[in-house]
């Protein structure tokens, strides 16, 4: 997947090391102005070096994936890239699957605006596939 180069970040690796984080503004998570959201301004580096492994593992086995699938981009997420959702997609085997496009959130699009549009995208994904 395309992201950071957090290994580079990661490089010091001494006790307590943090990087600090881009979104300690809260409207970088949600366009919405009544959420109250709680952010952490650093991550311990340690904590980067595992994400980065497993962002790999993730990305070597993609194309394992074989159930149906929907993805949910954010068009306006800062913090993960939107274009992540369709390198995803094209490295999935499975036959049924879509990126759905959410413009009218941030990072986190489930509270946010695009909340409704994603409860009825799942509820008749579930529907469809639902035993």
């Amino acid at each position: 997947m395309r992201m950071p180069n957090r290994e580079a970040l990661a490089r010091d690796t001494g006790p307590g090391a943090r990087v600090k984080v881009p979104w300690t503004d809260p409207r970088v998570i949600t366009k919405r102005l009544d959420v109250a959201l709680l952010s952490y301004p650093e991550i311990p580096t340690h904590c980067l070096r595992e994400a980065s492994a497993l962002y790999a593992q993730v990305e070597a086995e993609l194309s394992r994936v074989q159930v149906a699938t929907r993805l949910f981009s954010s068009r306006d997420d800062v913090i993960v890239s939107p274009a992540n959702g369709q390198f995803i997609l094209e490295r999935l085997a499975a036959p049924d699957k879509r990126l759905i496009e959410l413009t009218e959130s941030a990072h986190e699009a489930t509270l946010d605006f695009d909340l409704e549009r994603i409860g009825l995208e799942w509820l008749g994904f579930i529907r469809e596939h639902g035993g």
